[in-house]
């Protein structure tokens, strides 16, 4: 295989991450100042929160450049660099995997103030929290397997129980605050808007 193609495949991927990732950058910012400007009334918890998400969401932008410019810039032309994971990328998927699970708490809170059911945010939050340790757990082998061939071949099983788990997890949750918020509608009818 040429080395064009060899950097192809690894890295389009990343790159193409990496640009999606400082697009979504920018709708987070303008959230956040959104928020800030709109909702100055808040709880204070809230209002950290989302100053919380912001900062991660700031350092997960910063180190996914980071290790797009180690690959593309830094080692460029260097194709023996392709074959290790460097250290900003495992970091940046365990403060991603963080975000998601900061997140689907919130949600969680959300379906427990509609559904005014413990046991159910109970079970989410468990599903949850075992969805986050797969994520961490896949990130943390990415350190000891710093090789991306042994990566693959060793984690292979968990990165897949992980993906599904995740995959489960969101739809669970969107289906039932989707359920809650149905059924709490006040029936009130559409007006025209002029």
């Amino acid at each position: 295989m040429s080395e064009s193609l060899i950097v192809e495949e690894v890295m389009q991927a990343a790159l193409s991450g990496t640009l999606a990732t400082m697009l979504l950058y920018g709708v987070t910012c303008m959230q956040t100042f959104h928020y800030w400007q709109t909702y100055e009334n808040d709880r204070k918890t809230l209002k950290f929160m989302v100053l919380f998400v912001w900062l991660l969401e700031t350092a997960h932008t910063a180190l996914s450049i980071h290790f797009v410019e180690y690959y593309l810039i830094i080692h460029f032309g260097e194709v023996a660099h392709l074959g290790h994971a460097v250290w900003s990328m495992g970091v940046t998927c365990i403060i991603g995997f963080f975000i998601g699970y900061v997140v689907n708490l919130c949600f969680i809170w959300r379906i427990s103030r509609l559904g005014q059911n413990r046991w159910v945010a109970i079970c989410f939050a468990a599903a949850a929290t075992v969805r986050c340790g797969f994520g961490f757990a896949n990130c943390i082998l990415s350190f000891i397997y710093p090789m991306w061939t042994d990566f693959r071949v060793r984690v292979y099983a968990t990165m897949v129980a992980g993906q599904i788990l995740s995959a489960v997890v969101d739809g669970v949750i969107a289906f039932t605050l989707c359920y809650y918020l149905r059924k709490r509608r006040t029936g009130m009818k559409r007006q025209a808007i002029n």
